[in-house]
């Protein structure tokens, strides 16, 4: 825990990206020292609603924190996936949380797995498949904040939903696209590196394909044209980029082929949805530009 501590205090930044748990909102930024006294206090106050509890969802591993334990990726993984990286190592990120902390339901990346490992760990994990029912449900969620009751409504209404009570000197992967909430009991880190790979690409295929159309129907699902167009753009640089290349780093896979089909296929869709989310903005605001020519000129006959 005390190589997390130092990549809080040696980050570049001056300030900390957090997130406030009882106000469930982003905070952009809290001071270092701020943030390591509200864990402090945390672990012994009765909470209230003036209370602030943080949480840092992604925080960068340092050369002088965390880096110093040389973090493998495990050799059952090295010949069928890569990780991401920053530079020529493993970009590894760090979750620190306080006790008492709720991480509403919600889906990480565009298409990678995630190896998790507990720093010092006493979180309950929810997570559930992303079945086409559970797609479906998420369709009017996918990208939006949430609230504590959203969770009570996915453990009602999802299906396939498993328990991991994460203690002690644990890891193991979080599949592409899997739906997961987080109960926090005592205050706890866990360290995570985004994998893309063969062992995971039917999961990880079907998110994409399920996001893309996601996209393209944003009006329908209650989402806006931005939020919709920058989903877009995501999957593009980071979902097809690291698909790419998984296949030249392992050219002889019997998949390679598949994959490759499928990048070209992305692409196309990934453009013909833009191009119409454009051409309905430009439609968009010729005909609110249609309706104030006609108020004026309604104005002036008057």
């Amino acid at each position: 825990m005390e190589h997390i501590i130092t990549d809080i205090i040696t980050i570049p930044q001056d300030t900390l990206e957090v997130f406030d748990i009882a106000a469930d909102s982003t905070i952009p930024g809290l001071s270092k020292a701020a943030f390591i006294a509200s864990m402090i206090m945390s672990h012994c106050a009765e909470w209230t609603p003036s209370s602030r509890i943080y949480s840092i969802h992604s925080l960068p591993c340092q050369p002088s924190g965390t880096l110093l334990c040389q973090l493998k990726i495990p050799s059952i993984f090295k010949d069928r996936a890569i990780a991401e990286t920053d530079g020529r190592v493993p970009r590894w990120v760090s979750s620190v949380c306080p006790a008492g902390t709720l991480t509403d339901i919600h889906v990480d990346y565009h298409g990678s797995a995630q190896l998790m490992v507990n720093v010092a760990c006493d979180k309950l994990w929810l997570l559930w498949p992303p079945t086409e029912s559970n797609l479906l449900w998420w369709n009017s969620r996918h990208t939006r904040a949430s609230n504590g009751d959203t969770v009570c409504d996915a453990i009602a209404q999802l299906e396939g939903l498993e328990l991991l009570h994460a203690k002690g000197s644990q890891s193991f992967v979080l599949p592409p696209y899997h739906f997961h909430a987080v109960l926090t009991f005592e205050a706890s880190a866990h360290l995570g590196v985004t994998l893309w790979g063969f062992p995971w690409w039917d999961t990880s295929r079907r998110g994409v394909e399920w996001e893309i159309k996601w996209a393209s129907n944003h009006s329908k699902n209650g989402f806006s044209s931005e939020m919709a167009e920058g989903v877009l753009n995501a999957i593009q640089d980071e979902s097809l980029k690291y698909w790419a290349e998984v296949i030249n780093r392992f050219p002889e896979h019997e998949l390679v082929d598949t994959v490759q089909s499928w990048l070209i296929s992305m692409k196309a869709n990934i453009q013909d949805a833009l191009a119409a989310i454009h051409a309905s903005v430009e439609t968009g605001k010729r005909k609110r530009s249609g309706r104030t020519e006609s108020s004026k000129k309604m104005r002036h006959n008057d």
